[in-house]
């Protein structure tokens, strides 16, 4: 009887220590115990999660480790890829496209990795890089973030930055004035031409919708982070610049809405515009601007207001031309 109680004991100790020795020496990890970086999964999203990001890293090789209790993957050459945002995503996405989130957005990585090695290594030759220029616009604060002397960009809308990038699969990389000087290109002209790559390859969703009845709105949305470069081609979407230009707002980097001004309903707009960019420019994401511009002669003219003083302050311009549209009636 001793002897039995002393084999089970045995048997008890090895099958609870097991586990905790292949861990220990980091041999095994179990996904059954869902991590602290995946708690907006529900449990079944995430048992199905976390078994096809094994089958899609088992088949890349020894290479690749995941790791689900610090919530990434480690890779050759000490990378490190993290896995939170990849599940955000999974979470949010409809049940018949989640079997191809994990494969489409690591796929996106390793392309991203492999054509920033051939800029990398090609970076001198212009006509081997350019197909690769693009441009986006973002507000002020992020390229304080990356410092101004590591970026090339001009000023076109007030409080933001139109930026020259290399557009690769799963990012946009910022590009160094000492590259460009290799290239004997100005920022003129690099930008033109980063523009013209955006819109072919990025062109806007175009709606028109009635606003409280009688205002029409032209909106042009996307799901890229390149979507708002299309407002450098506005008078390329028809219906959306009228006889006197344009109202636009550029809240967030997917979307830009704009109303033609042809009559003085331009005023009912620009009470309509204030509020709706500031609420799209609160909820993002990817907020870029809360301003009001006035497109105008292929130009954007910021039209200043105080939403506390419920004042508008527009300048002498815009003034003329609202007398103009006034007189014609």
């Amino acid at each position: 009887m001793k002897k039995k109680t002393k084999y089970l004991f045995l048997i008890c100790f090895f099958v609870l220590a097991l586990p905790l020795f292949l861990l220990a020496n980091g041999e095994a990890e179990t996904f059954e115990v869902k991590s602290k970086h995946f708690g907006y999964l529900t449990s079944v999203e995430y048992k199905k999660f976390s078994k096809q990001l094994m089958v899609y890293f088992e088949e890349k090789g020894d290479a690749y480790r995941v790791s689900f209790k610090e919530g990434c993957v480690y890779g050759p050459g000490s990378m490190v890829y993290g896995l939170e945002n990849v599940a955000q995503i999974y979470h949010q996405a409809d049940e018949n496209e989640k079997d191809i989130i994990i494969a489409g957005h690591f796929d996106k990585i390793f392309t991203s990795e492999k054509e920033e090695k051939i800029i990398k290594k090609n970076i001198s030759d212009y006509e081997k890089i350019k197909s690769y220029l693009a441009v986006r616009i973002v507000p002020n604060d992020y390229l304080e973030r990356i410092g101004k002397e590591n970026a090339i960009f001009r000023e076109d809308l007030t409080g933001t930055y139109t930026m020259l990038v290399f557009d690769l699969p799963s990012k946009s990389m910022s590009i160094k004035p000492e590259s460009a000087k290799k290239w004997k290109k100005d920022t003129s002209e690099l930008i033109k031409s980063g523009i013209e790559n955006t819109i072919i390859k990025y062109p806007a969703e175009v709606s028109k919708r009635i606003i409280l009845n009688d205002l029409v709105m032209w909106y042009l949305l996307g799901g890229e982070i390149f979507t708002t470069t299309n407002i450098f081609k506005l008078d390329r979407y028809k219906g959306c610049v009228g006889k006197h230009g344009a109202l636009v707002i550029v809240p967030n980097r997917h979307a830009i809405i704009t109303y033609p001004i042809n009559n003085k309903g331009v005023l009912k707009a620009v009470n309509v515009l204030i509020p709706m960019a500031k609420k799209m420019y609160d909820e993002g994401p990817g907020s870029i601007s809360s301003e009001l511009y006035w497109y105008y002669n292929k130009k954007f003219v910021s039209l200043p207001f105080d939403t506390e003083k419920s004042a508008f302050y527009p300048p002498a311009e815009f003034t003329a031309m609202l007398n103009k549209i006034t007189e014609n009636k």
